[in-house]
């Protein structure tokens, strides 16, 4: 095979796919790990199993050179230890043994935790206050050590959205009253939105960078002012044709959070930022920025308000 062989676990998720679509744009020959086979465009492999199955793992990561982790538990509170982090121990294992050069890890911004930092980047400690933060800080205990001939990178994305997820971006475009009052509650806090495309971008970008140690790099837009639950409505609404009207005012951005710790939720006060200047000055460029997003979106939402007519 003259192909280099690429692997992705999570090719299904909204980052994963991505990353499988750009690789066979580039002519690799793609490896994905499924629980069940399903209809695979051509170009792709699938090696039926789980992160827990050493051979199929084995099998999986035979003659390969890249690999993307971007497999995790997000809901099910009790599978996300099991899957999250024995299943990258398991996979570390492999990986440890193969001849791979290139490994991304796909954790996230969460596993900071509470912070009193204004601006958080590579360099701030861990205090994750949930199970999914915790065990995703555990998974990158895991493969934070040095592989032979291998670079090791570790993404650390925001609050992930994409043309069919939009995240914040669903509110202005739905602009329901219901919307509006969620805006005007927590209208300054920061809504940490970037783009799929954007983090899957950051993966390749490092696919032949040598690294002689693990490094870890935030994925975001944090950086915009404007990525806030009222900046987003307000960019949408100066873009938009429609009649998502601009929302001028909402509350400090104390009260949200105090509603949040009256109800018994650990986290932080939504001014706090992640930034991306790491990545940014690895000369991984953001053309995913606010601007293009609500541009993709509002011309999705109207083709297909034009398909339902």
């Amino acid at each position: 095979m003259n192909q280099k062989i690429a692997c992705v676990t999570g090719a299904s998720g909204k980052i994963g796919k991505r990353i499988v679509d750009t690789l066979l744009s580039r002519n690799f020959h793609v490896r994905v790990l499924c629980f069940s086979k399903p209809n695979l465009t051509l170009g792709i492999e699938c090696f039926t199993g789980g992160l827990h199955d050493k051979d199929v793992l084995q099998n999986f990561l035979k003659d390969a050179t890249y690999l993307f982790h971007c497999a995790a538990e997000l809901h099910n509170e009790k599978n996300m230890h099991a899957v999250n982090v024995v299943g990258t121990e398991r996979l570390f294992e492999v990986v440890q043994e193969s001849n791979l050069s290139y490994f991304c890890h796909m954790s996230s911004a969460g596993v900071i935790g509470t912070t009193k930092l204004k601006w958080v980047d590579e360099a701030a400690s861990c205090h994750p206050d949930n199970e999914y933060e915790r065990t995703k800080h555990q998974a990158e205990l895991v493969v934070n050590k040095k592989i032979k001939n291998c670079s090791t990178v570790i993404l650390r994305p925001i609050n992930v959205m994409d043309d069919d997820f939009s995240g914040v971006f669903d509110l202005p475009i739905r602009n329901t009253l219901k919307d509006r009052l969620h805006v005007f509650i927590k209208g300054n806090e920061c809504a940490h939105q970037v783009h799929a495309g954007y983090i899957a971008k950051s993966a390749i970008h490092f696919m032949d960078k040598a690294f002689s140690k693990p490094e870890v790099f935030f994925v975001g837009n944090d950086e915009e002012e404007a990525n806030t639950y009222k900046g987003i409505w307000n960019l949408v609404s100066q873009n938009s044709q429609s009649s998502t009207k601009s929302i001028k005012y909402s509350l400090p951005i104390w009260f949200p959070y105090l509603l949040r710790r009256l109800r018994g939720i650990k986290g932080n006060i939504a001014n706090v930022r992640y930034s991306s200047k790491k990545l940014l000055n690895s000369g991984c460029e953001n053309e995913w920025n606010l601007k293009k997003t609500t541009d993709m979106l509002l011309q999705k939402s109207s083709e297909k308000s034009s398909s339902n007519l």
